[in-house]
């Protein structure tokens, strides 16, 4: 049997030793140096998992990847099949009304999502984490430093993106609360770049079924934990007396106090049943190498539209297709503007 043909079924009924075994039998299959991490078990949701766990370089660049065991398996979601609950159907009810929807929400989230197909998906090491594009911190001698730094004067620690003007490339400046400041440029690059880049690292972009398969796990749901969501809150909020607290202080431009309360929901931010910390903050999305190009998200547009809480979450399922996305992601458009993140795959012969 191939490496690259380990399966799920194989995966699952074999004894610790033996998948020990063949996970050393993988790294030394390939060329990138990667170590075997060991094995752990984990479970998310009531279902059960053991990981296998691959580390690839060391300090600062390090990056952890896990064994995401090849399968034929079933992706896509049909929204005729979804049972909202009373809160889902009452936030989008008012969403509807409010931006002239005239789908049901079964239909909304059928059109919102990609058609149920079953797929094989080959054996891979996927990163357990996606990286933003092309960072780069920028030091005083870069005009860029102080023009931006001045933005911030006379504030507090803070922390703000910059984009556009005559600047070259999505900026993030941080102050410190004694007053440094730190500058990190994300430059411009388009998708194609990006997999020319990483093909010269022997990795890749996984495809549109490889993501949803990693991502779901085989969860038939419309999220990977299931079909519920908060019904008071957005990804990236704590809680509803968070969302109050960040309104009240950007109300007031940053004067009042703010404290995150405990969280009341994480389970999108805890890692998936394959390890994976993955479609947590709908502004974030992940490249992947043909349909949309971006999957995980909607670079914050239902959120930052104001759409109801429903429709907040909804960029999180696993299945879910923005409907723009192909235009602002596509091989020659410009990527690296904050929103895009790059999950690298190794391709195990």
């Amino acid at each position: 049997m191939a490496l690259r043909d380990l399966s799920l079924s194989d995966w699952a009924h074999m004894g610790d030793e033996m998948a020990r075994g063949e996970c050393e039998a993988i790294v030394q299959a390939l060329p990138h140096g990667a170590t075997f991490n060991g094995l752990k078990a984990h479970a998310y949701c009531g279902r059960e998992h053991r990981i296998a766990r691959f580390r690839l370089g060391d300090g600062e660049e390090a990056a952890d990847f896990v064994l995401v065991p090849g399968v034929e398996a079933s992706v896509g979601f049909d929204g005729r099949e979804f049972r909202p609950s009373e809160q889902q159907l009452e936030s989008f009810a008012r969403s509807a009304e409010e931006y002239c929807i005239d789908q049901s929400i079964r239909e909304f989230v059928n059109a919102q999502t990609s058609a149920p197909r079953v797929v094989y998906v080959a054996a891979m090491l996927l990163e357990v984490e996606a990286r933003e594009i092309r960072v780069e911190q920028v030091g005083p001698d870069d005009p860029a430093y102080g023009e931006l730094c001045r933005q911030l004067q006379g504030k507090g620690p803070t922390r703000m993106e910059y984009a556009g003007g005559h600047l070259d490339g999505c900026y993030v400046i941080e102050r410190n609360a004694d007053g440094t400041c730190r500058v990190w440029c994300r430059r411009l690059t388009t998708s194609a770049e990006v997999e020319t880049a990483l093909a010269a690292q022997g990795m890749r972009l996984p495809t549109c079924d490889e993501w949803e398969r990693a991502c779901g796990a085989g969860a038939t749901t419309l999220f990977r934990w299931g079909d519920d969501t908060p019904a008071d809150f957005y990804p990236g909020e704590a809680s509803a007396e968070d969302r109050q607290q960040l309104t009240a202080w950007a109300l007031s431009g940053g004067r009042l106090p703010y404290s995150r309360p405990p969280a009341v929901w994480d389970i999108h931010e805890r890692p998936n049943l394959f390890g994976l910390r993955i479609a947590m903050n709908p502004y974030h999305v992940d490249l992947v190498a043909d349909g949309p190009r971006a999957l995980g998200g909607d670079g914050g547009c239902n959120i930052c539209g104001g759409a109801g809480f429903f429709l907040g979450w909804l960029p999180l399922a696993t299945a879910f297709r923005e409907p723009s996305a192909g235009s602002w992601s596509a091989p020659d458009a410009n990527v690296a503007d904050g929103y895009c993140r790059v999950r690298r795959v190794i391709s195990i012969p």
